[in-house]
């Protein structure tokens, strides 16, 4: 009798787990489930579609044609200011588009890296965008661009990273973190679970390592992910559904580079679950700005469900690489056009030193690093426009 007991409750207790973890149905756009499409989209070779914004000047009158490529959790309607003055002064078209699964593109199950160029690249064929075109790329959004430069090298006028993401894993040999030794050491920027040394406290391992199982399970069986340069890269959907109090809770804990350790990188936490602890003081006046006076837009960047949008780019994002962003080749040797990465010196969310090491890496990035600025770089009209200058010089 009490094993039957015993084994009921378990039952009970995966089926719930399965259930708290299954991700929600989605609500893809024009489907009847789904919210309208009211925006202007293109259709891709695969069937998918790509909704789009245009701004500046007429496009077919335009100098510059410029690709903007959002980040985590955005849109395209995404802020990148500019004036009304410098856009007719220079000729500039810009065109924002949803990446897959955000606001009313529909989702792309098997995104990679190399997709997400080459959705760029049909975007700009569908509206005639001409041989060539500029792409610019801001936080997670920049690994669009890193994809440009890989593979449709011979369709850019010239490239821009703002804030750009990399893949970086303490635990990877390969990967950028173990060239930068060092770097992560501040507490605000990692958060590193030893199991072996957690101030005595073994009901907190306990919680936690049965956390990350259950993680592991989501992401595996749910998820479908089967590659990725190391468990710390996937630690952000863990926090998305049930963990992100236990860290804030009980970290930062000190960081040992390099200490074997289950890690959980702080970063991926704090970025998806909204919180406020790795805004620079910039940031922070920037977002009070922003509550203030919210873009009733933006709430529909993730409309069609977290798993088709941010649990998705998080994925394609996170896991392994299909090429080294460090042995990227020139792909204006020529000289006509340029690659530019502006770094805010400030900023905690994509610490400087590792947009640093890469443009040392390629020093025909022209690296910008701007005083005083955190994450959130694309939001002011005065670091925008130095941006299209620069790009445009």
């Amino acid at each position: 009798m009490m094993l039957l007991i015993i084994v009921s409750i378990l039952v009970c207790l995966v089926c719930y787990i399965y259930r708290t973890l299954r991700p929600p149905p989605s609500r893809i756009c024009g489907t009847p489930r789904g919210p309208p499409v009211t925006a202007r989209r293109v259709k891709l070779s695969d069937g998918r579609h790509l909704a789009y914004r245009e701004s500046g000047v007429d496009r077919d009158n335009a100098k510059y044609k410029i690709i903007v490529v959002h980040g985590f959790g955005s849109s395209k309607h995404m802020d990148f200011p500019i004036s009304k003055d410098l856009v007719e002064e220079q000729g500039l078209y810009f065109v924002f588009f949803d990446r897959a699964g955000y606001g009313q593109s529909d989702p792309h199950p098997s995104r990679t890296i190399k997709s997400e160029a080459y959705d760029i690249q049909e975007l700009a064929d569908k509206l005639n965008l001409g041989p060539k075109f500029y792409v610019i790329g801001v936080s997670l959004g920049a690994y669009s661009v890193y994809s440009c430069l890989k593979y449709i090298p011979h369709r850019l006028a010239g490239a821009v990273l703002v804030v750009p993401f990399v893949p970086y894993s303490g635990e990877d040999e390969s990967g950028v973190l173990k060239r930068v030794k060092g770097s992560f050491s501040d507490q605000e920027n990692t958060v590193v679970c030893v199991l072996d040394n957690f101030d005595g406290n073994s009901m907190k391992v306990a919680e936690l390592l049965i956390l990350l199982i259950v993680m592991r399970v989501y992401f595996f069986k749910v998820c479908g992910l089967t590659d990725f340069t190391s468990f710390s890269t996937c630690s952000v959907l863990l926090q998305v559904r049930m963990c992100t109090y236990l860290l804030l809770v009980y970290g930062p804990v000190r960081s040992h580079l390099g200490f074997p350790a289950w890690r959980l990188r702080y970063t991926e936490i704090v970025v998806i679950s909204g919180s406020k602890a790795l805004r620079s003081n910039k940031d922070l006046v920037i977002i009070k700005k922003k509550q203030e006076n919210p873009n009733p837009l933006m709430r529909k960047a993730r409309q069609q469900g977290d798993h088709e949008c941010l649990h998705r780019d998080m994925i394609a994002g996170f896991t392994t690489w299909e090429f080294d962003p460090t042995e990227l080749e020139n792909p204006f040797e020529e000289g006509v056009g340029s690659v530019h990465m502006w770094q805010g010196m400030e900023d905690r969310m994509i610490p400087r030193e590792i947009n640093q090491y890469i443009s040392k890496r390629l020093p025909w990035i022209k690296y910008h690093e701007v005083p005083g600025y955190g994450h959130l770089l694309n939001a002011e009209e005065e670091k925008c426009e130095d941006i299209i200058k620069a790009l445009l010089v």
